[in-house]
């Protein structure tokens, strides 16, 4: 039986340094989320990027993954949220700008915004990080670096361990990003039945979960989508014909921004 369950800890998994700062830093006109973390390094969260830039998110995270080199800085952090806790993907700010130059297209209304993020976003978060953290004393005192020897080989193993983990992770999403490419409507939105078979679940599952998390209200004949996830960008309604209880009647498509947190929060555990 198929269940869609909350992101779950490995046994094997490396906990990220805890966060000793995090903040929606303003860049090139946007709110990125930055952190710093206790082992005295700042990170950024791509999916943030991605969302400034109008691109997918599940695509870039695939290409991050397959990367040499970008795929080593990557970290999940367990971040707070309006629905609860939930992981994030951040890379270190020097990899910022390498990332962007393997970005290759974007809609011609916003390349000049990335060639924009390409000269000029590191700076800024290299100086808020600077100029807003490392000058604190406070903040300072909370820094930790490994002791010994034998810590600094287990930090290191532990990043193998969270490398080799989000590898395997990636392994399976790439192909729910080939359905996502194949599902997606030309207005961006997908039905329950086109985001399930990307998530690998049943739309009954789907929606039951959706239902369950606020996405979606039950009415007398059908569901339709919650204020609480159109406000978001997770869901749109789609007019049709006829009202029940003298409500105009709709159904609801899951948006890019709502598969992605989809994606991102939820996977299958088979039972």
């Amino acid at each position: 039986m198929n269940n869609i369950i909350s992101i779950r800890t490995e046994e094997n998994s490396v906990v990220s340094p805890s966060i000793v700062r995090q903040e929606e830093v303003n860049v090139c006109g946007s709110n990125i989320l930055a952190t710093v973390t206790q082992d005295n390094k700042c990170y950024f969260s791509p999916n943030h990027v991605c969302q400034a830039l109008g691109i997918a998110w599940p695509r870039q995270r695939v290409k991050i993954m397959e990367d040499a080199v970008l795929s080593k800085g990557v970290t999940e952090m367990v971040m707070p949220s309006a629905g609860g806790a939930q992981k994030t993907t951040m890379l270190p700010i020097e990899f910022l700008s390498g990332w962007l130059f393997t970005i290759k297209k974007v809609r011609p209304e916003l390349q000049a915004k990335l060639n924009l993020f390409r000269t000029e976003a590191f700076l800024a978060l290299d100086a808020w990080f600077r100029q807003g953290l490392r000058s604190n004393p406070v903040v300072q005192e909370q820094f930790e670096i490994p002791q010994s020897l034998s810590e600094a080989l287990e930090f290191a193993a532990q990043q193998v361990r969270e490398n080799m983990r989000l590898k395997k992770q990636n392994a399976l999403m790439a192909p729910k990003v080939a359905l996502f490419d194949a599902y997606m409507n030309t207005d961006g939105t997908l039905t329950l039945t086109e985001a399930g078979k990307i998530l690998g679940i049943s739309a009954k599952v789907l929606g039951r979960e959706m239902r369950r998390h606020g996405w979606l209200f039950k009415r007398k004949k059908g569901v339709i989508p919650t204020q609480h996830a159109m406000k978001r960008g997770w869901m749109i309604a789609v007019p049709i014909d006829g009202s029940i209880d003298g409500m105009p009647n709709c159904y609801g498509r899951i948006t890019k921004r709502g598969l992605e947190i989809l994606m991102e929060t939820y996977m299958i555990d088979e039972e």
